[in-house]
């Protein structure tokens, strides 16, 4: 029997300005909250709106259902080529010449439509030396795409290492606001190609089918009753760790009652699902190479290509009554092998958290995959706890990250 149940991934592409907005930070603003006030909407007003959100998703998924009944995406290579081709790439060199540009770049290098990919800034050699032979035998050339600056491994605060029998950070209202609004994650992935891996989104700010991105092709129900936490995590631009894991635990996420301003917690999961894919978006084994430790949860180990993305129990919500949404998971670095040297300080490694809504409990989406609710920013993982986050208000009932700090949702 297959199962099309899972949490979907928001695949942008690398061109921003294409996700229809550009720059907008991850709150909806008061013109679209605006606009959302009149329910029902003219065509017209609820496709200006949709487009201040959108963000391109991936097109040609397979589910293949998992042991616990969350089906998962199974994203063919030819999605990979496609998505790859709709970036917007700049030729700069043919092969043994030298790429040219103006800023932080994606480059890569190769020919049809097999590449290699390097991050650099200003200018990078066109070559075999430099990027290896992605296709021997073939002329090759150069390409780039410009990519928004990153912090440095300094910019995670400083997290306080948690107590005995303590599982949380200390993170805050502010720093998960903070990251929600920030403009670029605080580490780039090893080949990013999709918007999501630069920066936090919002792509449904309310569970209601008018804030479904215009994109979507699928059915728009009146309302989305069921909600799924997910998160990823991939190996960073830079990494030299070799005997670090990621430590993660407790997958949860949290509705606000529009009737009662109390925050609920929907799911949480001490130990989430977790599976292994490779890039570019193909599903290898719901066998994520998992390890359990002792403190709680599991520990992962990211190597490009492969990466993980896990996901939480699907629960039934009352979409009429949602004034917000946070999904949350904690995670660190902890040494693989303690036999070995401790290299935690040479590791870059990333994680996000993110959400998706489905029309009810149990019923899948026409296309095989959700729109989603968005993705988080990309955080470093360090050897003290941290937690990843999504947060969203809904501006059609007043909600705004003001309003949250008021009112947060639980933090421990």
């Amino acid at each position: 029997m297959k199962n099309i149940s899972f949490p979907a991934l928001i695949l942008c592409t690398l061109s921003l300005s294409a996700c229809g907005g550009g720059g907008d930070s991850a709150e909806p603003s008061n013109q679209q909250a605006a606009q959302e006030t009149a329910v029902p909407q003219t065509t017209k007003e609820q496709t200006a709106l949709r487009e201040g959100r959108a963000f391109y998703p991936d097109g040609q998924e397979e589910v293949v259902s998992t042991d616990e009944g969350q089906g998962m995406i199974k994203t063919l290579a030819a999605t990979a080529t496609a998505v790859a081709s709709a970036t917007s790439y700049v030729a700069c060199a043919t092969e043994n010449g030298t790429c040219n540009f103006s800023g932080p770049a994606q480059v890569r290098y190769g020919a049809n439509n097999t590449y290699a990919y390097k991050s650099a800034t200003n200018s990078i050699g066109c070559n075999n030396a430099t990027f290896g032979d992605p296709v021997p035998g073939v002329v090759k050339s150069c390409s780039y795409v410009l990519t928004p600056e990153t912090t440095t491994a300094s910019t995670p605060p400083t997290t306080t290492a948690p107590s005995s029998g303590s599982t949380k950070s200390s993170t805050t209202v502010d720093q998960i606001i903070a990251d929600m609004q920030a403009s670029a994650s605080e580490a780039m992935v090893i080949d990013p190609r999709y918007g999501w891996q630069y920066k936090p989104a919002v792509t449904m700010y309310a569970p209601r089918g008018d804030a479904i991105p215009s994109w979507w092709s699928g059915e728009r129900p009146t309302w989305t009753s069921s909600l799924q936490s997910w998160f990823t995590a991939f190996e960073a631009q830079g990494n030299a760790a070799t005997n670090t894991r990621i430590q993660m635990k407790d997958l949860r996420v949290y509705v606000q009652s529009q009737s009662t301003r109390q925050w609920t917690l929907v799911n949480s999961k001490a130990a989430p699902n977790v599976d292994m894919w490779k890039y570019p978006f193909a599903y290898v084994s719901g066998n994520g190479m998992e390890r359990a430790e002792s403190s709680g949860g599991f520990s992962i180990k990211p190597k490009y290509p492969q990466f993980h993305h896990g996901y939480g129990a699907r629960n039934a919500i009352n979409p009429q009554d949602v004034r917000a949404v946070m999904a949350a998971m904690d995670f660190r670095l902890v040494v693989d092998d303690p036999s070995k040297p401790d290299d935690r300080a040479k590791a870059k490694y990333v994680v996000d958290t993110g959400a998706d809504y489905y029309p009810a409990q149990g019923v899948e989406w026409s296309l095989g995959w959700a729109p989603g609710v968005g993705n988080g920013r990309m955080l470093l993982a360090t050897p003290d706890w941290r937690t990843s986050t999504l947060l969203v208000p809904n501006p059609n009932v007043g909600s705004n990250y003001e309003d949250i700090r008021k009112n947060p949702p639980p933090l421990n």
